[in-house]
Order: structure tokens, then C-alpha cells, then sequence
């Protein structure tokens, strides 16, 4: 009698031959990320990847109270793509995108692509467009403002009536689409979020974010920005407000150490100050020292804005003596 071949043991030989599986090794590492964005802030890169910048094909949240540089964090981003050679996309939900607000930054408006869609459902499905031809834009940044803004086919349908977490459902269906589709793409997508405050609440965190918790999981970096300090200059013998300094803080960050901190330093006229950011990184850091009104650095004083064109004219310079910290 003919010994009867185990289906078990067949199966096994089939899945074999189509492993989903890998084995790994120094010859054969598995790295999801293998492509950053500087954003020439030295503090801030460290902060973001241990000093390489915003990962690509990964998706990023900054969320914060009202005017504290969140889309203006969001046009300076824009801005160090086109220096790498690609494209900003800014998808509009608050209708408030002026583009006059770009020539601050240098931001060539012929390389921003501008959709200003009416829902949710809308604006995905251009998103993902671009994704299915983002080697045409590559390397791009897709700015989502603000997910507090959204509004759904349905609620745009059914004008008052109640629609129950309809946002948040949306989102947790999408992006985990998106998550898969970004993956190995030369770009990222960053949501901006405001803060609600929790009715009732006496303990613990006493806001929340609009939009669910999917942004929780399926973001790689969540930013908090607030408003540390405000900073004046004299302007006819009267001290006026000139600019903000604004933390950014880790909630959360699988490429780099969450809960840590970091400043920028935001201009009333021009946006993030990149020279003054990166002065300031410097004295925290005590690379460059200060005495009175001048400023130290390799034995060479200088007044502050000298030193400040000598930062704007050589940013690079600047930026690897962090690289030893």
C-alpha cells in the first residue's frame, strides 16, 4: 500500500518556494528610512532623527494652540525641498493659503502645487495621485492644513445633521492606505492640528487633538509647538514685538528621542529666522561665547549683525560643529 504524502509537509514545500520572509544580515539590513530631509537647523535635526532631518516617505504631525508657527513651520519645509530640486504640495482646508507669505522664504511658486478641495474625501484622492506620480515631483513635501478644518462628503450632503466621529473614522481608514503607498517614497506628508480643551477635565492632559487618535499611531514624528517668549526691538525710541520663540516638542518619534525640546526663532516679517536659530543654537551650545555686544568665534569678534550675515552667507559652516556634539 502506496505511503500517503502528508498535506501538511506540502503545504510547507509550497510556502517555502513564495516566503514572504527574509533573513537578515549586515549584507541584507532592513531600514525603512533611508532618505532625509535637513532642515538646516542643527537642533532641530538631532531633535527630529538624531541629526538627519525629517525622514522621508513617513507621515509627520505639529500641533499647537493658534499662532504658533505651525504653517509656517510648514512653508519653511517647502522651501528645503525646492533646494533639493523638488516640489511642495499645500492642500488648504482652512482657505487662509496666501502666497505672498512664500516670497519670504525664497519659495519658487512655479514648483507648489495648490488644491483647496471642499472634503476629506477630495483631498486624499489628489493625494494619492501625486503619490502614483511623485517621481515627477520627487523630492516633495504634501502640507495638510489643518485636520481641525476637515469636513466629509457627508456633512457636506447633509449640511446640520449630526455625523458621529465621521473625521476620525475617515482618517483611520485612510492612512493606513497612505502609510503603505508613501512608504519608499522621496517625500512626506505633514499635517498641521490645532488643540481643544477638555470640558470637565481636572487631572492629566486637559486638551485634545481634532481628528481621532490614527494620526497617534500611523504618524512617525508628532511636534508640539507653543510660544515660549516673545522678543521686541526698538523701533523710534518704543520697544515692539519682532518675533516669537517657539518650542517644538517630541510627543512622539520612532526615528529619534521623544519628549525632547528644541527652539526656533519665528520672524513677524520673514518666517523662521534661520541665521538667528542657529545663533542661538550656537550659544546654547557655547560654540560661539559672548562678550557685551560682541560675539566670539574663532577668535574673532564680531557685532550681531555681522555675525548674523557671516551665519546666512555660510550656513554650512556653522552647521557641522554640531556634528561633534
Amino acid at each position: 500500500m502506496a505511503k500517503r504524502k502528508s498535506k501538511i509537509s506540502d503545504n510547507t514545500n509550497d510556502a517555502s518556494k513564495k516566503s514572504i520572509f527574509t533573513y537578515l544580515s549586515e549584507s541584507n539590513p532592513v531600514a525603512d528610512t533611508t532618505e532625509w530631509l535637513s532642515t538646516g537647523m542643527p537642533l532641530l535635526d538631532k531633535l527630529l532623527s538624531r541629526g538627519k532631518g525629517i525622514p522621508y516617505g513617513k507621515i509627520i504631525e505639529i500641533y499647537g494652540k493658534e499662532a504658533t508657527g505651525k504653517t509656517a513651520f510648514c512653508h519653511y519645509l517647502i522651501s528645503r525641498v525646492q533646494k533639493e530640486g523638488g516640489y511642495g504640495i499645500y492642500i488648504d482646508f482652512e482657505s487662509s493659503f496666501d502666497s505672498e507669505q512664500l516670497d519670504g522664504y525664497g519659495i519658487d511658486k512655479a514648483r507648489v502645487l495648490y488644491s483647496a478641495p471642499e472634503t476629506i474625501e477630495e483631498a486624499f484622492k489628489g493625494i494619492f495621485q501625486i503619490l502614483d506620480e511623485s517621481k515627477k515631483y520627487s523630492p516633495f513635501v504634501i502640507v495638510i492644513d489643518s485636520v481641525a478644518a476637515m469636513v466629509a462628503d457627508a456633512e457636506k450632503e447633509d449640511g446640520d445633521k449630526a455625523q458621529v466621529a465621521i473625521i476620525p473614522r475617515i482618517l483611520s481608514r485612510t492612512l493606513r492606505k497612505l502609510v503603505v503607498r508613501l512608504a519608499g517614497k522621496k517625500g512626506f506628508v505633514i499635517f498641521t492640528n490645532q488643540v481643544r480643551d477638555k470640558i470637565g477635565v481636572m487631572f492629566g492632559d486637559k486638551t485634545s487633538r481634532p481628528g481621532g487618535h490614527a494620526l497617534d499611531f500611523y504618524a512617525s514624528v508628532i511636534l508640539q509647538a507653543y510660544v515660549k517668549e516673545t522678543l521686541t526691538k526698538t523701533v523710534n525710541s518704543k520697544k515692539v514685538s519682532d518675533a516669537f520663540v517657539v518650542s517644538l516638542t517630541n510627543k512622539k518619534n520612532r526615528k529619534g528621542i521623544p519628549k525632547e525640546s528644541t527652539e526656533i526663532i519665528l520672524s513677524f516679517d520673514n518666517g523662521i529666522n534661520l541665521p538667528l536659530t542657529m545663533l542661538n543654537s550656537l550659544l546654547d551650545e557655547k560654540l560661539v561665547q559672548k562678550r557685551g555686544k560682541f560675539f566670539v568665534f574663532d577668535k574673532v569678534e564680531y557685532t550681531r549683525e555681522k555675525f548674523l550675515a557671516k551665519i546666512e552667507e555660510t550656513p554650512d559652516v556653522f552647521y557641522k560643529l554640531f556634528n561633534n556634539i
